[in-house]
């Protein structure tokens, strides 16, 4: 690859130039004897062509100066290249535009809630709550109420059957399905300007600050990019259904990024396709990045890889897809035409997976740059599970926080080892709750200017494809500004509390308490759940306690520990991190923890069960930190330990 823009660089910009230079000597002696109009025109004409020369010898030059992907044609090579040229410039006007914007928090809030106001002011939901006549953010507040989902639940569902200008005057392209992580799966209407907003404002700043911060990411290497073909739905009314976030069917421009062919898209089965994907990207020896919409689904490949490596390596060695794949004949062929037997690489492979998996992603591509997948929040477990097993050494980039209602925060600082967002004032209108006062209908908000740094806050937006003063449920902790704009640290859901007599333990609490809890018995934590007593199989009218669901990777050499010993740890950690907690256990009102070992698989067969009883799809699936149905719960109930016998 690297061979065909070196002919197609210097040689033929050497013969080109000097082309050019006679032709320009020439255009400026038929100056002198012709007119001097013609003259000159013939003299630009050439200044234009030895320009696009010198445009194209720098662009073959300065591609032969990075790593390039050994699939890439020399067509292929060049999209990639101009990609990211794009994005690099959209990339730069929405770093400036977010500095503009950020140092004016103020106005350019109240810009964006009227810029929303008026686009759907002739809206029937619009009229009926006078939207169109608000010119400031405190009658917006005095005028319209905070709402949950159950307030648009009536909208929506006319929506879906057809009917136009319910919300928005634009017809939504997506009825987009929320994960259901803290409940069930909801459905959003979502416009095309949505999408639109989230390109300019979130993806092009992701590259930009990429490549500033991680300069050898600006390569013609290949990304395995883990995302999945959703399940094509539509509704009465004839609307798309199905996530928001990145799948193949809404980045088909960018395809020719990523080591998997376009043919492994239409594959819609998850395992089928991940095998795929590890498949053509053990191939490249110069894989450059490793993406997913979060570090649960890098984790999960991994996993998958130290399972299946032998049958991956022979398909190597020998250039032909494993025949327990459940692919039709075409797309089997046309994958097949791009694995090429390579026998050396297969050997190179085999030797480092014999060698064991500890490190194993530097050792099998060498030119690794970066993890790109957001691993805060409930995904910070699995990030430190790669980059202590799988990947140390290889940064893990945790760019947006965001949701299905759209963009919330950029992480402009990823060398950081905690991850911060700024808030994008531009996108959404935001209000927060002090979660001291959460239990409350209808509490009184602050807005972005009156936020204080140290404090916790509950998350309400007024988003554009026309959420107004929506409760989502997330809870953030500001700890900073950027300009005049609050920086924040995802903390929890709040449909993610252990919650018995209002002690109110959130996933953050229980994550810190159980990580000090798995540290001191010296192992280390893989997954984990939890549910109330109440939802298990043999339940009474005994007092309630905590049940947690535990997976965990015991070090070679040392026993496993007893699951009574980690329960009582974690009973004092958590009484450490909650007072109430604490007062409630001294009552005797909620009972000691219970810590149950699951067998490795359990939280898969949980996944598994979770996608196949809901709408959301592979690509936003998140392993729910409590469990709320008594189904999921008997799911990981079955799948006890031995070692906990």
């Amino acid at each position: 690859m690297r061979t065909q823009f070196l002919i197609a660089g210097c040689p033929v910009f050497t013969l080109s130039f000097l082309v050019a230079l006679v032709s320009l000597s020439t255009a400026c002696i038929n100056a002198t004897s012709l007119s001097i109009g013609l003259g000159i025109t013939a003299v630009i004409l050439r200044c234009i062509w030895i320009s696009l020369l010198l445009i194209i010898t720098i662009v073959a030059l300065d591609i032969n100066r990075h790593p390039i992907a050994h699939s890439h044609t020399l067509y292929s090579a060049l999209m990639h290249y101009i990609i990211l040229l794009v994005m690099w410039v959209l990339g730069w006007r929405a770093n400036r535009r977010l500095t503009t914007n950020t140092n004016d928090v103020t106005h350019t809030q109240l810009l964006t809630l009227l810029q929303h106001l008026r686009a759907n002011a002739s809206s029937e939901y619009s009229q009926k709550y006078h939207l169109s006549n608000i010119k400031t953010r405190e009658e917006f507040t005095r005028i319209h109420p905070l709402t949950q989902y159950s307030h648009y639940k009536p909208y929506i569902d006319r929506i879906a059957a057809g009917e136009p200008n319910i919300l928005t005057p634009e017809p939504p392209a997506l009825l987009a399905v929320t994960s259901g992580t803290s409940g069930g799966c909801k459905l959003l209407p979502t416009g095309s300007k949505l999408f639109r907003m989230f390109f300019t404002h979130a993806v092009s700043l992701t590259f930009y600050t990429m490549f500033s911060h991680y300069p050898r990411t600006w390569s013609l290497q290949k990304t395995m990019k883990l995302f999945y073909t959703p399940t094509q739905r539509r509704s009465a009314g004839g609307i798309p259904i199905g996530p928001s976030s990145s799948s193949p069917t809404n980045s088909s421009v960018v395809l020719n990024l990523y080591s998997t062919p376009r043919a492994a898209y239409s594959i819609h089965g998850e395992s089928d396709t991940l095998y795929i994907h590890l498949l053509f990207a053990l191939a490249d020896p110069n894989l450059g990045s490793i993406e997913a919409n979060f570090a649960s689904l890098v984790y999960g490949a991994f996993v998958r890889l130290q399972r299946d490596w032998r049958r991956l390596v022979y398909d190597i060695a020998f250039g032909e897809l494993n025949q327990g794949l459940d692919l039709t004949p075409d797309v089997r062929r046309d994958l097949e035409n791009q694995l090429h037997p390579d026998p050396g690489r297969a050997t190179k492979l085999d030797t480092e997976f014999r060698a064991g998996f500890h490190g194993i992603a530097r050792r099998i591509w060498p030119k690794l740059n970066l993890i790109v997948a957001v691993d805060s929040g409930s995904f910070a477990i699995y990030g430190r599970r790669l980059s202590a097993y799988f990947a140390p050494g290889t940064p893990i980039y945790s760019p947006l926080y965001a949701a299905t209602e759209g963009l919330l925060g950029i992480n402009i600082w990823p060398t950081l080892s905690k991850r911060f967002y700024v808030l994008n004032p531009a996108f959404m209108f935001y209000e927060f709750i002090p979660v001291e006062k959460s239990s409350e209908e209808q509490p009184e908000t602050l807005f972005i200017d009156q936020v204080t740094r140290g404090n916790t806050y509950e998350m309400v937006i007024t988003n554009p494809s026309c959420l107004y003063r929506y409760r989502f449920g997330d809870v953030v902790k500001v700890i900073g500004f950027q300009g005049q704009c609050p920086v924040v640290e995802f903390k929890y859901r709040q449909g993610q509390l252990l919650n018995f007599h209002g002690e109110k333990i959130s996933e953050d609490t229980l994550y810190k308490a159980l990580h000090s809890s798995v540290v001191a018995l010296e192992v280390e934590l893989v997954d984990y759940t939890c549910c109330e007593s109440v939802l298990l199989p043999q339940s009474s009218d005994d007092t309630p306690y905590y049940v947690v669901f535990t997976e965990i990777s015991v070090p070679n050499n040392k026993p496993s520990p007893d699951c009574v010993a980690l329960a009582s740890l974690l009973d004092s950690n958590i009484k450490c991190e909650s007072f109430p907690y604490c007062s409630f256990r001294d009552k005797g009102s909620i009972g000691s923890p219970v810590v149950r070992w699951l067998q490795p698989g359990a939280f898969q067969s949980l996944r598994e069960f979770s996608l196949a009883n809901s709408m959301a799809s592979p690509n936003q699936f998140k392993v729910p930190r409590v469990l709320r149905s008594r189904e999921a719960v008997s799911v990981l109930w079955r799948m006890k330990d031995s070692a906990e016998e």
